[in-house]
């Protein structure tokens, strides 16, 4: 049934959908260990106190609570009410959300279990000298969570003594941790660096690198990495949010990230095609720098199509076919997946795309498109008129206009066969009062029958 579908109860946009979605749910057993509900509970159309019900109702589960616990509406008291429930699944939205009171964290950090307390350390929202202080524990997840968080170069070279594999991966994610430090990681455990491959600086490790990961990792033995101080950045041809593009790896991933303005980001990709920046010698971060550029909007998508030349990378792909100005062209090209088509049907600007997807065999494909507020009418009017699928004729039916339209879907054979397409009719204030008058009497039959 497409009610349950969990893109309709993400993306739908409409008030009085997404509450009664909400309400239905509270009156049936969970059935699918709570990932309809998490869905609806992130939407954030849906109220959050309406929310908050649908997360307790489900509690049992992790995903209500945790989506409940991302919403940018969360009020502290509610934040601090689900730390108080101590069900460490739904701590690390809690201690990233920006509305929870320091006081909560605090209080995290003073838990029995060691995996909150991590949680608490790692969102570096308490003082470093409170984390310092945990540089002492035994627990592992504590360790892991000061080799993320601290600042002090002491504690990661102590902690990177006879650190483990995955302790050490935590040290050199660290932008404090002492190249020296990576080096020895480097020597003893090699694919602890793999993700941070541009901060080493000894040979022998990224001959390493090379021998386990291929060549591409030879352009370290060159380079030499700048520090982007503030006089560099006076002279730098190109800076966004203060991170010169072009410098290094992490410099300029950091400014495909941020970069909003047209203008930047058309030099960027025209530095990338003519080689001024050449994505092969960040062998490390570059795929990821041409996801940011692909994926932003603020490029012209027809110059994100050429740039995604230089990689055949599927997550690059992925990027453009989710954009919402995908044209049809593009969307011929590519052939996106079902799950692509789904999230395009919702998210896409393009009429002409929006009319392609309405014909498409998937029910939750032609959802999309049914709540998606910019398809045009007469495509609403055609899919409620004809949609084999009931309740997306339903959805339909609830953003018509034109009461004849209305008493078109009303007398479609099938119309008494389903309860959210008379519904959708009854509630409709644009049909007239005959129409809306027969679909009540259907209901109530319905309902008596039932």
């Amino acid at each position: 049934d497409a009610l349950h579908s969990q893109e309709a109860a993400f993306l739908a946009k409409d008030l009085n959908t997404v509450c009664d979605m909400a309400d239905e749910l509270l009156g049936k057993p969970i059935t699918d260990d709570g990932e309809l509900i998490g869905m609806l509970v992130r939407n954030l159309v849906l109220p959050f106190g309406k929310a908050n019900q649908l997360a307790k109702y489900g509690q049992q589960y992790w995903q209500p609570a945790y989506y409940l616990c991302t919403r940018k509406d969360a009020p502290p008291e509610a934040l601090d009410d689900w730390a108080v429930a101590g069900d460490w699944r739904w701590i690390k939205p809690i201690v990233e959300n920006q509305n929870t009171k320091l006081e909560t964290i605090e209080k995290l950090s003073r838990s029995q279990e060691p995996r909150i307390v991590s949680e608490a350390i790692t969102c570096r929202r308490l003082p470093q000298e409170t984390i310092d202080r945990f540089a002492n524990r035994e627990e592992p997840e504590i360790r892991h969570g000061v080799a993320i968080a601290t600042q002090n170069p002491s504690i990661l070279r102590a902690l990177a003594k006879n650190a483990d594999n995955q302790l050490s991966f935590f040290i050199c994610l660290n932008p404090h941790t002492p190249t020296e430090v990576i080096n020895e990681i480097g020597r003893i455990h090699l694919e602890a660096v793999h993700s941070i491959a541009y901060r080493v600086t000894d040979p022998e490790v990224i001959r390493s690198l090379c021998d386990r990961y291929g060549k591409k990792y030879e352009v370290y033995l060159t380079y030499k990495p700048m520090p982007a101080d503030a006089e560099l950045k006076k002279r730098w041809k190109l800076v966004v949010n203060g991170h010169c593009w072009g410098l290094n790896e992490p410099e300029s991933l950091a400014a495909a990230a941020e970069v909003k303005d047209r203008e930047q980001i058309l030099r960027m990709a025209d530095d990338l095609s003519s080689l001024r920046v050449d994505i092969d010698k960040y062998p490390t971060l570059g795929t990821q720098i041409l996801e940011y550029l692909i994926g932003n909007e603020a490029l012209p998508i027809e110059v994100a199509r050429h740039i995604l030349r230089l990689t055949a990378d599927r997550e690059c792909r992925d990027k453009l076919i989710e954009r919402s100005d995908l044209t049809l062209e593009l969307l011929d090209e590519f052939e996106p997946c079902l799950e692509q088509l789904v999230g395009l049907a919702y998210a896409t600007n393009n009429f002409v795309i929006l009319e392609r997807l309405a014909l498409e065999p998937e029910a939750d494909v032609r959802l999309g498109v049914v709540l998606n507020p910019k398809t045009k009418m007469r495509t609403l009017e055609n899919m409620a008129e004809t949609d084999i699928d009931l309740y997306v004729a339903a959805m339909a039916t609830k953003r018509l206009t034109s009461p004849e339209v209305l008493e078109k879907v009303a007398n479609r054979k099938d119309f008494s066969d389903n309860e959210a397409l008379v519904l959708a009719v009854k509630g409709n204030n644009c049909a007239s009062e005959g129409v809306r008058g027969s679909a009540a009497m259907i209901h109530a039959a319905n309902s008596k029958y039932y």
